[in-house]
């Protein structure tokens, strides 16, 4: 089979998707920060794993705005009549990465589900025991705490903490921007220098 490219929908024919299942951008004109307008060629986009579902994935812009959009969606929805109105697109070979437009085809969730025994076979790979146990959040999180030490900017040692979320939780500190500051992305956070004890 030839690969043949389409318009992906709703990008103002800025992108293309091709039956092998790889993207592509068109030579556009694009607004720069200083204002000013420029040419930007086209080219074949780098595909990216999305590493919580595994499936392949591409980033599009569109009026300032970045999007994720999932290959096999893309390809699906550009190339498939979709006649039932089915949710989920099912890859026939299992295979995540192969977007090919003859490895895909319209499912409901139950038959995406059930395809050629995905349940059967998803729990054999899976810990049952650990589906089923309860999970003891505060208990994980009081095992991962990490002492840390508040200086003041002078390098004055103020305080011992037992973890990150204590500090931040009892002086009103943002977690996300103490954690910048022990990591040393940051040299502050909350009026106060933090290192790991």
């Amino acid at each position: 089979m030839q690969e043949t490219w389409k318009d992906v929908k709703g990008f103002g024919g800025r992108y293309q998707v091709s039956n092998y299942g790889r993207l592509r951008s068109l030579e556009m004109e694009v607004l720069c920060r200083n204002g000013k307008r420029r040419i930007v060629n086209g080219s074949t986009l780098k595909e990216r794993i999305n590493h919580k579902s595994g499936y392949v994935q591409y980033l599009l812009c569109m009026d300032g705005c970045k999007i994720y959009k999932y290959a096999h969606r893309l390809v699906a929805e550009t190339f498939l009549a979709n006649p039932e109105n089915k949710p989920t697109i099912n890859h026939k070979d299992e295979n995540k990465r192969n977007n090919r437009i003859e490895n895909l085809e319209w499912a409901t969730y139950s038959e995406n589900n059930t395809y050629n025994d995905g349940i059967k076979r998803r729990l054999i790979h899976t810990d049952i025991k650990k589906r089923t146990e309860k999970i003891d959040y505060k208990a994980k999180a009081e095992k991962q705490k990490k002492p840390i030490i508040q200086f003041d900017l002078c390098g004055n040692k103020i305080k011992k903490w037992d973890g990150a979320i204590d500090a931040a939780r009892i002086l009103k500190i943002d977690k996300g921007a103490l954690r910048q500051c022990l990591y040393g992305k940051t040299k502050t956070s909350g009026g106060y220098i933090w290192r790991f004890a």
